[in-house]
């Protein structure tokens, strides 16, 4: 299986991002004053010097600073919205576009769907632990994934594959780490 080469990036300039950048930044000047412009602009310079998705972690710590008391409903959709666009035009730039963008989408709509389902029942506290919860086990699962699209992990564990690498399979522990290699390259038929 080969490897998929993903991009960190967009490397030429984009007008679209820019757009995006720019839509950002006068969302948060318009909410937030002069401090949005800076705020706007240290997403924007993020996404340069690190690229993507640290661009908007960036952009989301920045929010903290310009709203230490907290952010209206409306005011957090419309921020949210214009940092769900920078994520959909740094879709564009991925080998499946639109797989990406439908992953993004849903991703925003349960995520949020459920912390304001449990907000609207239940305590803040245990909305934001609903939503940590949720966010780990995707992170999880695109990490999995990853790894055996990859082909760094298999999609079947292999018992008995561990076991030779412990050097279990014929019943007694290695004695060193040369010694194990030595067995698990003898047992293994495919190198």
């Amino acid at each position: 299986m080969s490897a998929v080469q993903l991009p960190t990036r967009i490397e030429q300039a984009d007008p679209v991002l820019g757009l995006a950048f720019g839509a950002l930044t006068v969302v948060l000047v318009v909410l937030s004053g002069p401090f949005g412009l800076v705020a706007g602009l240290a997403t924007a310079a993020s996404w340069y010097a690190i690229g993507p998705p640290y661009d908007v972690a960036v952009g989301h710590v920045t929010l903290v600073g310009l709203f230490p008391d907290g952010i209206g409903i409306e005011s957090f959709v419309i921020v949210e919205a214009t940092f769900l666009a920078i994520l959909l035009v740094h879709a564009r730039a991925t080998p499946a576009p639109v797989r990406f963008s439908v992953v993004i989408l849903v991703s925003v709509v349960l995520l949020g769907g459920s912390a304001w389902l449990v907000v609207r029942t239940q305590s803040p506290w245990l909305a934001a632990g609903v939503l940590v919860a949720l966010f780990a086990i995707g992170v999880y699962a695109v990490h999995r994934y990853g790894r055996v699209i990859l082909g760094i992990a298999s999609e079947d564990r292999d018992n008995s594959h561990d076991a030779r690498l412990r050097g279990e399979a014929d019943g007694e522990p290695p004695t060193d780490r040369a010694e194990r290699t030595d067995r698990v390259e003898q047992a293994d038929p495919n190198t």
